[in-house]
């Protein structure tokens, strides 16, 4: 998994894109950081769109998709990390927000 390992986290919401069924969540601690979960509400909105929008798809397996990091970048990419369903690292994708 990635260095800044995921400890705690929140529900966003449940996506359905094309066959492809995964819970949304986002870090609220991680190894490097702490976010409330008034930020991360805050985001939500912003947050469900970009990957509700992505033509990117998250590998077929996952189950859980944790948002460990929000917009950054010079192309404003979200970090992803995802989860099957027994809550094992599969690999962590950047999801970029269409224009």
């Amino acid at each position: 998994m990635a260095s800044n390992r995921i400890v705690d986290k929140v529900v966003l919401a449940t996506i359905q894109k094309a066959s492809q069924r995964f819970v949304l969540e986002a870090a609220t601690e991680t190894q490097t950081f702490k976010r409330s979960e008034a930020q991360v509400n805050a985001a939500k909105p912003r947050i469900i769109g970009i990957v509700q929008n992505s033509d990117k798809l998250l590998p077929t397996n996952t189950a859980k998709a944790v948002v460990r990091e929000f917009e950054h970048g010079a192309d404003n990419h979200i970090d992803v990390v995802c989860l099957d369903k027994d809550g094992k690292y599969i690999k962590t994708e950047h999801i970029v927000p269409k224009k």
